[in-house]
């Protein structure tokens, strides 16, 4: 797989304004009093200095707690590629408050889609993974009765993973639940750290487990959430080239 290749100036802006043409999807998030949050909206107009972005078809909401000047990132999907940058809110438009304009990023990043893929565990490995409550984006709640649980790491991408932990856990999880997440992807190598949110729940009863999908948050960012996205998509590569090959028939 290729590494991630760096855009800059007017391939930022011509990259941009194809997405704004084709009012691509474009998931942001951004932390706002002391709270994480996550919406997709669409891609709509694109100038020199600022790109626009509405409600996706069908959904009047504008993103909560969003200002000017608020850091956010971004990330959308453009051919066989993914398209990460880190910018700020320039304006708050529309009559709800529904229109975002953000500044043009000085920086982009395009990573090849397959990196995004979801890669079960490899079965000669078992990977621990320690978690914790961090809050929750939708509203705020009351921690749980228990704020930190071990699991097992089913399976990963630059984007999630999926964790089992036993189904007698299932009363301390919610839906748009923020944990934090730490595991060691095999033997002799360094932990990962990274923080998420729950998009998803389903008890095994036969199994007596509960599976956790989480979405990742935050790595859209330069320096060290970048760095993290990068290994990321290395361990992906790593559990894949794990897997036995396909018997021929």
């Amino acid at each position: 797989m290729a590494g991630p290749e760096p855009l800059t100036g007017e391939q930022i802006r011509e990259t941009l304004s194809r997405a704004a043409e084709d009012r691509i999807r474009c998931e942001i998030s951004y932390t706002a009093h002391g709270r994480w949050y996550k919406c997709g909206m669409q891609l709509t107009s694109c100038t020199d200095e600022r790109v626009v972005l509405e409600p996706l078809a069908g959904r009047a909401n504008r993103p909560a707690a969003l200002q000017a000047e608020l850091p956010v990132n971004a990330a959308f999907q453009q051919g066989y590629h993914t398209i990460l940058f880190e910018t700020v809110v320039a304006d708050v438009d529309g009559p709800n408050g529904e229109r975002i304009a953000l500044e043009i990023p000085d920086e982009a990043e395009r990573l090849e889609r397959r990196a995004s893929r979801r890669v079960a565990v490899p079965p000669d490995l078992h990977v621990a993974v320690q978690f914790w409550h961090r809050g929750y984006t939708d509203q705020d709640g009351a921690t749980p009765p228990q704020d930190h649980w071990q699991g097992t790491l089913r399976d990963l991408s630059t984007g999630g993973a999926q964790v089992t932990v036993d189904l007698d856990q299932t009363p301390h999880f919610r839906v748009h639940q923020v944990v934090g997440l730490q595991f060691t992807p095999a033997p002799y190598q360094q932990p990962v750290r990274v923080e998420g949110h729950v998009i998803h729940l389903s008890e095994d009863r036969e199994e007596q487990a509960l599976t956790i999908g989480v979405e990742f948050l935050g790595l859209e960012a330069h320096g060290e959430p970048r760095r993290i996205l990068h290994r990321l998509g290395e361990i992906v590569e790593f559990y894949d080239s794990r897997h036995p090959a396909p018997t021929p028939a």
